[in-house]
């Protein structure tokens, strides 16, 4: 974002500054939608290999059932379970992080797009102006 702000500061008010900082603007938005995806993954992969974690033990532990190990089966079936749990726990945990660097994300880029229409206002002092307040009568 400091990288960004920078250019926004540096090109404001210039000759095609205002395409300038369109397109600075998308490529913060393309970065952080990049590295969301990172996580976003996480949160479709942890379940899906714990399903199949689930899944794949489940034939050893149904074979130890109809031999009647149960020592097998109780094995296989605590692995299948553990691994359900750890695949649901890295989808929990990244949904968390995915939803906070969206937010975190979406924010910046909206400071982002105020201060580069502030910055490219020609007369800037008209948007820091406070209003007058209202008077009743």
């Amino acid at each position: 974002m400091a990288s960004t702000i920078a250019f926004t500061v540096d090109n404001a008010l210039t000759v095609g500054g205002e395409h300038k900082l369109k397109k600075a603007l998308a490529d913060f938005d393309f970065s952080a939608q990049r590295r969301l995806g990172r996580t976003r993954v996480l949160v479709r992969a942890g379940p899906a290999l714990g399903l199949m974690g689930t899944l794949i033990p489940l034939a050893p532990a149904l074979t130890g059932l109809a031999n009647g190990n149960t020592a097998t089966l109780a094995h296989n079936l605590r692995l299948a379970f553990s691994v359900t749990v750890v695949g649901l726990l890295i989808g929990a945990v990244a949904f968390g992080i995915s939803l906070s660097r969206d937010r975190m994300y979406g924010q910046d880029l909206s400071d982002l797009e105020y201060l580069a229409a502030v910055l490219n206002d020609p007369r800037p002092s008209a948007v820091l102006e406070e209003p007058e307040p209202a008077t009743t009568t």
